[in-house]
């Protein structure tokens, strides 16, 4: 029995061409070597914010907390809400602080 390991380094590769729908031939030695940079749009959302935007989520959080005290509303019968509020002002903590952090370790080196 026989189990198929896929090309070797000897072996060509084939791949489809998207242009043209034809079949072309690609050897190891010349394909681009790979790199360590991820794909576009796999970061989050908050990814690149800054900490003004950071600032906006803690407050937009505390406000939504703060609307559901006020309303009244128990907490076993929405959590979700409360969850999703606190998840909101956590994100904008953890933006503005890492930063800062990070503008502060700048200007450390820096200067």
């Amino acid at each position: 029995m026989t189990v198929d390991q896929g090309p070797t380094a000897q072996q060509s590769l084939t791949t489809p061409d998207d242009r043209r729908g034809d079949r072309r031939t690609v050897s190891d030695a010349q394909r681009e070597p790979e790199t360590d940079i991820p794909p576009v749009g796999l970061e989050p959302w908050w990814a690149g914010l800054g900490p003004v935007a950071g600032g906006g989520l803690v407050a937009c959080g505390g406000a939504l907390l703060l609307w559901l005290l006020l309303r009244g509303s128990g907490v076993e019968e929405h959590w979700g809400q409360y969850y999703g509020a606190a998840k909101v002002a956590a994100v904008g903590l953890v933006v503005a602080g890492t930063t800062l952090v990070a503008r502060r370790g700048a200007k450390g080196r820096a200067g």
